[in-house]
């Protein structure tokens, strides 16, 4: 699922781990694995060489727990400053299938996205 403002949103944010401009928009694997590249509402902000070179050169869990990030609640965050500052934006409802249909989706992962959902509709 694409979407090209959600893109533009997170270039204008700063990385994540160094907080420097500009950035990289990363598809993150570590929520969803299916083989497939992640929707765009999957994307969080990385400076270009920790982009390319730390995290593409190793196992992407383990990039976010060295960094100690939590990847799944730092994309709910996105996506919730994204919704409160444009609006839900029609692609959502098609992730939502996508996240719950995914192999690698745990009940955590079901709670986060649970607790996005709701934060989309009461908006």
């Amino acid at each position: 699922m694409k979407s090209k403002l959600y893109l533009e949103f997170i270039h204008s944010k700063a990385c994540l781990i160094t907080g420097t401009t500009p950035v990289d928009a990363h598809h993150s694997k570590a929520i969803i694995r299916t083989g497939v590249r992640p929707p765009d509402y999957f994307c969080v902000p990385l400076e270009r060489k920790l982009h390319l070179y730390d995290l593409h050169e190793s196992n992407e869990s383990e990039f976010w727990q060295r960094h100690d990030i939590d990847i799944l609640e730092t994309v709910i965050q996105l996506n919730i400053e994204f919704i409160e500052k444009y609006g839900r934006d029609k692609g959502y409802a098609s992730m939502f299938k996508t996240l719950r249909k995914s192999a690698g989706f745990n009940q955590y992962a079901h709670d986060k996205v649970d607790e996005l959902e709701r934060h989309l509709f009461s908006v």
